[in-house]
């Protein structure tokens, strides 16, 4: 997956969810079977960052919402977490920056589960970890372990690169999701105005072209 966008949404009371998301613009496609809710937003033409209505959707439905940015192919991610409209978690990430840009408060429970695959690690008979960098000593390779068993990957972020969606997959089906299936669209504003200018500048087009035919055949 190239560019990847979204949240994923504790729906909580279901009563102000509708609401909630059409006040925002987003077309809710069919609703969530469990607690949570998947959000998948079309790459702003403006900027790449998680959704900007994380926030306001997290105090609306008084919960938690998990945003998040990734770019595979540049190795770029970014999570977000709010809880009742307050931020209490960001993690970025970007390999041509240098690896770990943010670490800003305090780790999450869902952390264990984006950090650690539960059929990975570092023993012989194990598979190595997808995030953990492939040189490391004997002691790297012990304050791993015992991070993995704390479910503490903030303790290791120097050993951990990330990027290519995995913890996100993860995430997401620790969550009862699945990202090929979203529950709802959101397509910024940016998008939405320069969609109508497209509509306006190809109508226009065509009624140019049309005048000019029907000038030629008179």
């Amino acid at each position: 997956m190239g560019t990847w966008i979204g949240a994923f949404v504790e729906v909580g009371d279901r009563d102000p969810l509708a609401e909630a998301l059409a006040g925002h613009g987003i077309t809710l496609e069919r609703p969530p079977g469990g607690d949570w809710l998947y959000l998948q937003a079309e790459p702003s033409l403006a900027s790449l960052v998680p959704p900007d209505i994380a926030r306001a959707l997290s105090r609306q439905l008084g919960g938690r919402v998990i945003a998040f940015l990734l770019q595979s192919t540049a190795s770029v991610e970014e999570l977000v977490c709010f809880e009742a409209g307050e931020e209490v978690r960001r993690l970025s990430y970007s390999a041509d920056e240098g690896g770990w840009l943010a670490q800003d408060g305090a780790p999450q429970g869902w952390e264990r589960v984006y950090f650690f695959e539960d059929d990975h690690g570092t023993g012989a008979d194990e598979e190595w970890p997808l995030e953990l960098n492939d040189e490391i000593e004997e002691e790297d390779i012990a304050r791993y372990e015992a991070a993995r068993a704390e479910g503490d990957g903030a303790a290791v972020l120097d050993l951990l690169h990330v990027g290519s969606g995995w913890g996100l997959y993860r995430l997401a089906a620790h969550l009862g999701l699945d990202p090929a299936a979203p529950h709802a669209i959101y397509r910024p504003p940016a998008n939405r105005r320069l969609r109508w200018k497209v509509y306006a500048l190809g109508a226009a087009a065509l009624a140019f072209f049309a005048l000019m035919f029907l000038l030629g055949r008179a």
